[in-house]
């Protein structure tokens, strides 16, 4: 139902919620113009958000696993040179 009055009014324009703009995105440089119920305004920011919160996490997943396989490789070099100078 993107686009359509929550409410079911045929006049949008004529209602409360109404808003006219610009939008900007993260990845476009260009203002996009709209025209559409500020519900459904912010309920896209909000899906935006949560999106980007998403690949935020996912990210940073990324990262605490790779520190760990470091991790992981410095205590097997340490173990190994430990056994080496015991020998």
């Amino acid at each position: 139902m993107k686009g359509k009055c929550p409410f079911g009014k045929i006049k949008c324009k004529e209602c409360v919620l109404y808003r006219k703009g610009m939008r900007y995105f993260d990845d476009n440089k260009k203002a996009v113009p709209f025209e559409d119920c500020a519900l459904n305004i912010a309920v896209d920011c909000l899906e935006n958000s949560v999106s980007r919160s998403i690949g935020h996490q996912k990210a940073i997943e990324g990262t605490r696993n790779e520190i760990n396989r470091l991790i992981g490789l410095f205590v097997t070099l340490g173990n190994r040179k430990e056994l080496e100078n015991k020998s």
